[in-house]
């Protein structure tokens, strides 16, 4: 039998993913500042703001419940650019 290919490949994953993000803090009264924006080294999949509150959004997806969940590939160590680099230059910028 032949295999049926997905169009959901990993090169349009990520663009989906980003799109549904942005739609959920749209939806949510958040405002859109930048998207895919390059901030002290490091690009910035999202950045959004309501009222006096800053957030800074990287967007992960996954193809399927067994590459584990998103929210696993993020580690204090991958976070660490984020508190002591990344927030402070994007609260000056915006």
């Amino acid at each position: 039998m032949p295999r049926v290919r997905s169009s959901r490949t990993p090169r349009r994953l990520g663009p989906e993913a980003e799109r549904r993000v942005r739609r959920h803090f749209a939806l949510r009264g958040y405002r859109i500042l930048a998207a895919n924006v390059w901030i002290a080294g490091y690009e910035l999949d999202l950045v959004v703001r309501r009222g006096r509150r800053l957030l800074v959004c990287e967007g992960k997806s996954k193809g399927g419940e067994r590459y584990g969940h998103p929210a696993g590939t993020v580690t204090p160590e991958k976070g660490r650019p984020f508190t002591s680099r990344i927030c402070p230059a994007a609260a000056a910028v915006w």
